[in-house]
Formats: C-alpha cells, sequence, structure tokens
C-alpha cells in the first residue's frame, strides 16, 4: 500500500504539516482582522471556566484509568500518568502515537505478553471509534430533532436524523454479529468499554457547551447548539492534526452568524485551546524526568504485533479478566 511507503510517509507528514500551517495561518488572519487587543481583554475571568476546563481535560484519561484497570492489574496513579502522556501525544504530536507509546510503556510495566498487551489496546481503540462516531450521530440527531437547529438549517433534518440512526443502526448490528472477528475480548468486556466511552463523550458535550455558557451567560441555546455542532463535525475530519485550532477558526469565521462578538468567542475559544496545548506540552516534557524518577529506560521505539502472530492465539484467547472491576482501595 502506497501510504504505508517511505515516499508515502513523507508524503503524508508533509500534507499535514501544510494543512496545520494553513490553519494556523488562516486564524491568525482573523485575530489579526478582529484585533489582538481586543482578544487580550476577552480572556475568560470566570473561575468556574476554568474549573470545568481541568475536569474536561482529564476526563479521557481518568475514564481510561477505569477501563484498563480491568485488563491490566496496575496501580490508579500509574496508569492515570500513563494515559495523560498518551492524551498529550495524540493531541500534540500525531495521531496514534499516544497507542504506539502506550504498547511501549505497557511492555515493560505491565506482566502480560505483547499479544495480549496489543489486543487490549487495539479493542479499546475500536470501541473508542464506534462510541465517537455513535454519540456523535446521536448528538446531532437530538440537536436537529429539538428545533435548535431550525434557524440555521430549516425543519427537513429530521429525516436526515432518521437516516442517521438507521445507518448507525446496521453498523452496530453488523459489529455485534461480526464481533468475535473484530474484537479479542468477551462481549462483557467490549460493554464495558463502550460504556465508560459514550459517557466520557456525552460527559464532554455537556462541559463544553457549561463552559461556553459560564463565560457568556446571554446567548441563546440555539447559537450554542450551532457551536457545538461545528466543534461535532470538526472533531471528526481525519489528516489535519490541529483540528481545534481549524474548530476555532470556524467558529469565528461564522461569529456574526450566530450573533456573537468575534472578540468574546474568539477570547473564550482560544483559551480553551491554548491551556490545552500548555499542558499537553507539560506532561510531553516530563516524561523523561519521570524515566529517570523511577529509574526506567524511555519505551523504545516499538512497532505492533503483526497480525498473523496475533492470529496464532486468537481462537484461543480469552483474557484474564475479572467478572468485576478492580476495587479502588
Amino acid at each position: 500500500m502506497w501510504a504505508r511507503t517511505a515516499r508515502g510517509q513523507r508524503t503524508l507528514k508533509w500534507v499535514r504539516y501544510s494543512l496545520t500551517a494553513a490553519v494556523i495561518g488562516f486564524l491568525v488572519y482573523q485575530l489579526a482582522t478582529i484585533g489582538w487587543r481586543d482578544v487580550a481583554s476577552s480572556i475568560p475571568g470566570e473561575p468556574w471556566f476554568y474549573v470545568l476546563w481541568a475536569i474536561a481535560y482529564a476526563r479521557l484519561p481518568v475514564f481510561e484509568m477505569f477501563i484498563y484497570r480491568r485488563v491490566w492489574k496496575k496501580g490508579r496513579l500509574e496508569l492515570l500518568y500513563a494515559f495523560l502522556r498518551k492524551r498529550a501525544l495524540n493531541a500534540d504530536v500525531m495521531g496514534y502515537t499516544g497507542e504506539v507509546y502506550l504498547f511501549a510503556w505497557a511492555r515493560k510495566a505491565v506482566p502480560e505478553p505483547a499479544d495480549r498487551i496489543w489486543k487490549a489496546i487495539k479493542d479499546n481503540l475500536i470501541v473508542s471509534s464506534l462510541c465517537s462516531v455513535g454519540t456523535a450521530i446521536i448528538m446531532l440527531v437530538g440537536l436537529a430533532l429539538s428545533g435548535l437547529l431550525d434557524p440555521w438549517l430549516g425543519g427537513a433534518w429530521g429525516w436526515y436524523a432518521f437516516g442517521a440512526v438507521v445507518v448507525a443502526a446496521l453498523t452496530a448490528a453488523l459489529l455485534i454479529q461480526f464481533r468475535s472477528t473484530v474484537f479479542s475480548f468477551s462481549a462483557s468486556v467490549i460493554g464495558w468499554m463502550g460504556l465508560w466511552h459514550s459517557a466520557r463523550f456525552f460527559i464532554g458535550y455537556v462541559l463544553s457547551v457549561t463552559m461556553w455558557w459560564v463565560v457568556l451567560p446571554d446567548v441563546p441555546a440555539a447559537t450554542w447548539a450551532l457551536l457545538l455542532t461545528l466543534f461535532i463535525l470538526t472533531d471528526r475530519i481525519p489528516v489535519i492534526p490541529s483540528r481545534d485550532l481549524l474548530f476555532v477558526g470556524v467558529s469565528l469565521e461564522l461569529s456574526a452568524t450566530m450573533g456573537v462578538p468575534e472578540a468574546a468567542l474568539a477570547g473564550l475559544l482560544l483559551t480553551q485551546t491554548v491551556l490545552g496545548k500548555i499542558v499537553n506540552f507539560i506532561f510531553f516534557l516530563s516524561m523523561p524526568l519521570y524515566w529517570y524518577l523511577t529509574d526506567q529506560e524511555p519505551p523504545e521505539k516499538v512497532e505492533p504485533p503483526r497480525d498473523e502472530d496475533a492470529d496464532q492465539e486468537t481462537s484461543t484467547f480469552e483474557p484474564a479478566v475479572p467478572a468485576s472491576p478492580p476495587s479502588d482501595q
């Protein structure tokens, strides 16, 4: 496959860099048009905004900590720190580099064979992706049927929403029927992962709208519904690494349509984005310090187990997982 060749990898890397540069350039132009001083004066000062942001940031690593405690017997803090680093890599380095890092870390820290470690990561990644799409469809359908998007989209979106539900239901039915081929873990473990990931996405949507509302309480609910729709759609665009910056740019472009002051919206969304990048950078820099303090060697660059090796035990592999989640004591 061309994408897996050295030339393909180099081409895709430069495409990603070019797209990121284009997004950043577009955003800088918008901010210059608004006025840097106006944007700086619109940085949120409400303490609850930062409390909600911290909860939203920690949501993914905390939920993954609970998920993996069922399949890996590791302490909560050790897992949590590993998932914070994984989040930083995926968010600001390149998609799925966090999973490669997690696999390398788990090979040293988790007393399980490499194939079983990779199967846990692979199943969790598939379930997370499915829940991401599923919750996005449900949320978009709910927003369309609620009428909050009618001022911008019109009232005919109910039928499109119904069609999206049918497609999602058929996809779920196929996955359930062929789950033994797609997944390595039992249905109970996959269901456990799905519940945590679905809750994570829905809580994230609620936290996002609440953060925006805390800063701009006078904005109508229909505007937040449109902004949430933009966030859901831009967050699922492949190839572009900096989708958060793309969301800011698109939102500012439509701010006049939404009836929100550009400077206020820019200050709100940029603060949210910059905070994430700063914290990700801190965790990224903390990796060498962590290895030094714990007297560990940094995980080497590794490749996941080859499919043919993993398939040898697919029919006999039954992950050793408890019937219920481990005690938090």
